[in-house]
């Protein structure tokens, strides 16, 4: 039986890290790749990764679910 191997996707650059999932951070369900994390702070809101950055974000916060992950620290 083959090994499949499950691996993140930035949500931002839509690429997968050769390091796998210690390439970036987890933000409650977005991923973002160390070299977007790096680049983050010279977006601009021009800039089609922000953009693609703050419409995860936007669906991330509309969760109705969110504010028991931040006040609990992600425990039930």
């Amino acid at each position: 039986m083959k090994k499949a191997a499950l691996l993140p996707r930035c949500s931002t650059c839509r690429q997968v890290p050769p390091e796998g999932i210690a390439g970036g951070l987890w933000i409650r369900g977005v991923f973002l790749c160390n070299r977007c994390l790096t680049a983050l702070p010279s977006w601009t809101t021009d800039n089609v990764s922000y953009r693609t950055l703050k419409n995860s974000l936007d669906r991330l916060w509309r969760r109705p679910d969110w504010r028991c992950h931040l006040a609990s620290g992600g425990r039930p």
